[in-house]
């Protein structure tokens, strides 16, 4: 009986030498372990918050005169000891008012083997008190786990909805991925095409611009030529204002110059005519010693030629206003 666990005992009799008798034989089975005696009902209520108690043992004399209530009272202070009233009697009114009291076990002292069996009863007692502790454990420890099991369902269910959710997000994100996909092909059609039709544009303007390039050196080439050309017009003008009235001049005197060697020609001839009509007529002495209008035909056309400058006077004179005046423009 030395490997039995120590526990707490609290005696509570009025009569000492009944409490040293339990005393003794608890010691005995229960080695090592903590047993207290108090004499009244009051010590044993103020006793009781005073340790952690696996078994008060109360004679029911100490309660008769506070009343059984107090037992009670005792049960509420110690609520995980083992409360065991022992009688002088076996009584099953007696006992069936304490146990309604709280009392876990009512015992009666007056048998034979009372001292002797204690420690046994003590012992059946304090066994189902922990399997007793240790079931409401298991008990407690059930509830969490069913609580655990009924939030862990909650939580399945809830996660279940919310995969199904994913996997619907899921398939549309692909739906949306194969319509990006093929919108993005789309765009790489029409900027390959943008492209192309940008490299075609960059030729064609290249091309442009070398033919411009072209062009404008041909264009100042072209200026130049053109101012050079202006320059030696500016430079000519002077003389072809000029020569528009030299022609003219030229022209007149031309023509009086015919028309007067035409009138000398005529009367050159005509008197010819007239010398060799007159040698033969009886007057011929009278026509050679006329005196002629002209010494001789270089007098003639001189003066012919005279008179035909001095109608083109006006026209020397314009073309020297115009050489004046320099070129019209």
């Amino acid at each position: 009986m030395s490997d039995m666990t120590p526990i707490n005992v609290l005696i509570a009799n009025e009569q000492a030498q009944e409490a040293k008798e339990v005393t003794l034989s608890l010691r005995a089975f229960f080695p090592n372990s903590r047993i207290e005696v108090v004499y009244s009902a009051d010590e044993v209520v103020q006793w009781a918050v005073k340790c952690e108690w696996h078994t008060i043992l109360a004679d029911v004399d100490l309660f008769r005169q506070s009343g059984l209530a107090t037992l009670t009272e005792l049960k509420r202070h110690a609520p995980m000891a083992t409360i065991i009233i022992q009688a002088d009697c076996n009584d099953m009114t007696l006992g069936t008012q304490v146990l309604h009291y709280g009392v876990d076990f009512y015992l009666a002292k007056t048998s034979h083997g009372f001292l002797s069996e204690l420690p046994f009863v003590l012992r059946t007692f304090l066994k189902n008190q922990d399997l007793n502790s240790r079931l409401n454990v298991a008990n407690e420890r059930v509830l969490r786990l069913e609580e655990q099991v009924s939030r862990t369902q909650t939580d399945y269910q809830s996660l279940v909805e919310q995969l199904d959710q994913v996997h619907q997000e899921r398939t549309q994100l692909q739906e949306e991925l194969q319509a990006h996909e093929v919108e993005l092909s789309q765009s790489k059609e029409k900027k390959q095409l943008l492209l192309d039709q940008w490299e075609k544009l960059r030729q064609a303007h290249t091309a442009m611009e070398e033919e411009l390039q072209q062009v404008t050196g041909q264009l100042t080439q072209e200026r130049g030529e053109n101012q050079a050309s202006r320059e030696q017009l500016e430079k000519l003008r002077p003389t072809q204002s000029c020569l528009s009235n030299g022609p003219k001049s030229r022209r007149t005197w031309s023509r009086s110059r015919s028309s007067a060697m035409s009138a000398t020609n005529y009367k050159s001839g005509w008197r010819r005519a007239r010398w060799k009509s007159s040698r033969s007529s009886p007057n011929w002495s009278k026509c050679v010693k006329a005196k002629p209008r002209h010494r001789n035909k270089s007098s003639a056309l001189k003066s012919n030629c005279l008179r035909s400058i001095g109608n083109n006077r006006p026209s020397q004179s314009r073309s020297k206003r115009c050489d004046k005046s320099g070129p019209r423009r």
